[in-house]
């Protein structure tokens, strides 16, 4: 059996790993979420990737990344979204290892937090605007999930009216568009205009794939050795070649606990003191051991970056690391 034939049997038969999560706070990403939110964070990688999804070509310097999580729900975040620097389109990438009917009131949830950041940040006195009597410009939203998951996709188009319990003269509408990123679907609808999205694709195969093979060897074990049999994979064919070898690559892929998670939790706590008890005895007394080395891991990434000529904004784009921790770690 070809590789690009065994794809779909793999993903058949292999069980999704779940989120880490609670109703207080979102601590993990996916695996593929994390490793596809990383890759496409960056501009010309995300330029790319909208090119070839869409047919429409946008200048990565056109381009700014748009955070939009925690705004409205705590643990609800968009993968990654980029926003024109001109206000005029805001594009939102969602990659699902599941189908979800309902992506559509989501999408709707991460378009509301964007116009919340923009009464947040009031650039342009956009408060005053808001209330006042000057029509307000919104971005126009333009909405994509990227299906990796088990089961086949069936539905490409989504819409917020299908959710409506009376759906007559509905006052508000929201599409979404999905689209299948497994491998061979890639292959099949000739989309290697990207090639980074290619070899994200390959990734996550060759790593299901290699899950099976190993299915002997213990949880931990078998997803470290998948993932490095699944690098050594898209080495051969060329794929993803300027990651790979990233030090913070391999930190974004094994799912550890990172520095932008230690904010977050931070941050978490210190809106929500009542469940401070529950937050310090559940969580902190878990990770309290992991947070000092993985911060000091993410320490010597930063330190690395900068001592092989990388900028300081080039740093903290590609590891979510705060401008601010970035300058104090190079002191």
């Amino acid at each position: 059996m070809k590789e690009d034939d065994l794809e779909l049997s793999v993903f058949s038969e292999t069980k999704e790993k779940k989120f880490d999560t609670t109703d207080i706070i979102k601590l993990k990403k996916q695996f593929k979420d994390t490793v596809f939110s990383y890759i496409f964070s960056n501009p010309e990688k995300f330029s790319e990737l909208y090119e070839a999804i869409s047919g429409r070509y946008i200048n990565a310097n056109e381009l700014e990344e748009t955070r939009v999580d925690s705004l409205v729900i705590s643990d609800w975040y968009n993968d990654v979204s980029f926003m024109t620097k001109d206000r005029q389109i805001v594009i939102f990438f969602e990659e699902q290892s599941s189908l979800c009917k309902n992506m559509s009131i989501r999408c709707l949830v991460y378009y509301a937090n964007l116009i919340r950041k923009f009464y947040d940040e009031n650039k342009d006195g956009f408060k005053k605007k808001l209330y006042g009597s000057t029509e307000l410009k919104i971005p126009k939203p333009e909405f994509y999930i990227l299906y990796i998951g088990t089961n086949k996709l069936t539905e490409e188009i989504e819409y917020l009216s299908d959710h409506f319990i009376e759906k007559y003269n509905s006052g508000i509408e929201l599409k979404v568009r999905s689209i299948d990123i497994h491998y061979s679907e890639l292959l099949k609808e000739n989309m290697q205009k990207s090639s980074t999205l290619l070899g994200y694709s390959y990734l996550i195969q060759q790593y299901h794939i290699h899950m099976i093979e190993l299915k002997s060897l213990q949880k931990q074990e078998k997803e470290k050795r998948a993932l490095q049999m699944a690098m050594n994979d898209c080495r051969e064919r060329g794929y993803l070649l300027e990651f790979l070898d990233r030090k913070e690559f391999m930190v974004m892929a094994q799912d550890e606990f990172t520095i932008r998670d230690f904010i977050e939790l931070k941050e978490e706590e210190a809106r929500k003191e009542k469940l401070e008890e529950r937050i310090e005895g559940k969580i902190e007394g878990k990770i309290e051991g992991k947070i000092e080395g993985k911060i000091e891991t993410q320490r010597n990434i930063v330190k690395n970056m900068y001592q092989n000529g990388m900028d300081i904004e080039k740093i903290v784009l590609y590891t979510g690391v705060p401008e601010e921790e970035v300058r104090r770690i190079l002191l």
